[in-house]
């Protein structure tokens, strides 16, 4: 099938009319995750309150970045350090959590918020099998892929928890160590080359793939990929010409709320 899409997307693969019609994007088979949350410049990334929203929404998915703490626990923030998005300063991997729950996250527009860095568990128990959740490892340590893969196991997550990384390695060696886990390789390339081969992505469910760097050469592997495609971080429906939402599984957004309205619309 997405053969025949790609074949059709080719047709409106070069240029995007900013002012093109709406109805001509078919956007309603779109898996929609929100990225980091789902912060959408309301709410502070990798917060509770974003996954809360997202929650609300009905996204079908969210997801988060994780850090390992100084204490062995499982606890989201994109950056090594909170120096960004918290009150405080100093890397993850040399405060425990209760150092952390300390300080307050920073919410988009630079200020305080009542909310604290919440545990891979606080957002488990929260989302409450609702939807599915996408966790990235930032870093590809043994002792964070560990420490996730026993928390899956624990808590028989096999089914709503997938495990994304840019680092394919570490994802052939969980899924080595654990066939159940579902595992998504990140795609990023600063030269906007992106190759696949078949042997090395043959354990991955998911490819997750920066939009900037779709051309008719990386949308030609991808769409025959046979893995479920999703592109990141995608705000707006014109950045991306209409084609090739035919042949895409689904999309990682900021701004779940814009798409889910789209979808309705449509």
């Amino acid at each position: 099938m997405k053969k025949l899409l790609f074949l059709t997307s080719l047709l409106f693969f070069i240029g995007c009319n900013k002012e093109a019609n709406l109805e001509e994007y078919e956007i309603s088979h779109l898996k929609i995750i929100a990225h980091r949350g789902g912060a959408a410049a309301k709410f502070p990334e990798n917060s509770l309150s974003a996954i809360e929203k997202s929650v609300s929404l009905k996204v079908d998915g969210i997801e988060i970045d994780v850090r390992l703490t100084k204490d062995k626990q499982i606890v989201l923030c994109h950056d090594e350090t909170i120096d960004r998005t918290t009150t405080g300063t100093g890397k993850i991997q040399n405060l425990t959590l209760e150092e952390l729950r300390q300080f307050k996250l920073i919410g988009a527009n630079n200020e305080e918020t009542d909310q604290l860095i919440p545990t891979l568990d606080d957002v488990v128990k929260l989302i409450d099998g609702k939807t599915d959740l996408f966790v990235e490892l930032k870093d590809n340590s043994e002792n964070l892929s560990s420490a996730l893969m026993a928390y899956i196991k624990e808590n028989d997550l096999y089914e709503r928890v997938k495990v994304l990384s840019f680092g394919k390695n570490v994802l052939l060696k969980m899924n080595n160590m654990e066939a159940k886990i579902q595992t998504g390789n990140i795609l990023y390339s600063e030269t906007g080359r992106i190759e696949l081969r078949a042997a090395d992505i043959s354990f991955l469910k998911y490819l997750f793939v920066d939009y900037r760097t779709l051309d008719k050469r990386n949308t030609t592997e991808l769409s025959r990929s046979s893995k479920l495609v999703y592109l990141y971080s995608l705000n707006n429906i014109y950045d991306v010409a209409k084609g090739n939402y035919l042949w895409i599984d689904g999309i990682v957004t900021d701004d779940p709320e814009y798409w889910l309205d789209l979808k309705k619309r449509k």
